[in-house]
């Protein structure tokens, strides 16, 4: 009996010792709510992600530019102007974008104002970080234009560089919006 008595006692001890103190019990609770918040961000992330690509798989969406910069090394112009953008639709292109002419200064500030019902060479590839989609147009002129946006879905970033044959390229940072 008497050992019988010792094991219980050893028992409860050991039982005891095997709780957690509160500290330790609120480091844990602690621990598990950053790993839920951690799962879900990273399953918010992937549903963006997910929604970004299928934006680019409708062929229907518009780029919506907050600021430009002519390379290598021109001076950065903010966008305050809600109305630019680049909007593309299955049967055609609307270009509303800021642009500047010229190689050498003095530079020409003008807006690019077309609407394209084909451009040359539409490709969108998928990588990585996202997807890189080109396409040509004239807009109406002797000039061959390439569009070449780089999206990263990830973030909603995209960059869009516009090169001309005449013309240095001009470098718009924005975002990309699905039309709906």
């Amino acid at each position: 009996m008497r050992y019988f008595l010792l094991l219980i006692a050893l028992m409860s001890g050991y039982i005891a010792s095997a709780q957690l103190s509160p500290e330790e019990t609120k480091r844990q609770q602690e621990q598990e709510r950053h790993e839920e918040r951690v799962k879900a961000r990273e399953a918010r992330t992937a549903a963006f992600k997910q929604h970004m690509d299928s934006v680019i798989l409708s062929h229907s969406y518009a780029f919506l530019p907050n600021s430009f910069q002519q390379q290598p090394a021109g001076m950065s112009h903010m966008i305050a102007n809600p109305n630019f953008r680049l909007d593309v639709y299955p049967n055609f292109t609307d270009i509303y974008l800021p642009y500047i002419k010229g190689i050498t200064p003095p530079y020409i500030l003008t807006v690019i104002n077309y609407t394209v019902t084909s451009v040359d060479g539409y490709t969108a590839v998928q990588n990585d970080q996202g997807w890189t989609i080109t396409f040509k147009s004239s807009l109406y002129s002797a000039n061959t234009y390439t569009f070449t946006l780089t999206i990263y879905t990830t973030t909603g970033e995209a960059i869009l560089d516009l090169s001309s044959d005449l013309y240095n390229t001009v470098t718009y940072n924005g975002t990309i919006m699905g039309h709906y």
